[in-house]
């Protein structure tokens, strides 16, 4: 697909992700005591799966189809991300994978 149904396909995932969190979130707090008790069992688990879907932590994705090496990041990106990101595509490019 082209940038832009891409971009809207990644935009959509986040919103997704965001309203699902917030969704488990509520019917937690609206729940029993049991529901409270699992929320703390995998609560570690859930902030592990967080971290790996962060963009903060991942840095960028890369944009395939194009002639060269690009690495898409979010538009708030500080230089973590980006240092991540071109962490990323070095290794991507070491691996011979793009």
């Amino acid at each position: 697909c082209d940038g832009f149904v891409g971009n809207v396909v990644l935009k959509f995932a986040e919103g997704l992700v965001t309203g699902l969190t917030q969704l488990v979130k509520d019917s937690i707090m609206a729940g029993s005591i049991f529901a409270k008790i699992g929320a703390m069992l995998v609560k570690p688990a859930l902030k592990k799966m967080a971290k790996r879907l962060d963009h903060t932590e991942n840095g960028g994705a890369p944009l395939l189809g194009v002639n060269g090496v690009f690495m898409i990041a979010h538009g708030s990106s500080k230089a973590k991300e980006i240092k991540t990101a071109i962490e990323i595509a070095s290794d991507l490019v070491e691996r011979k994978i793009i």
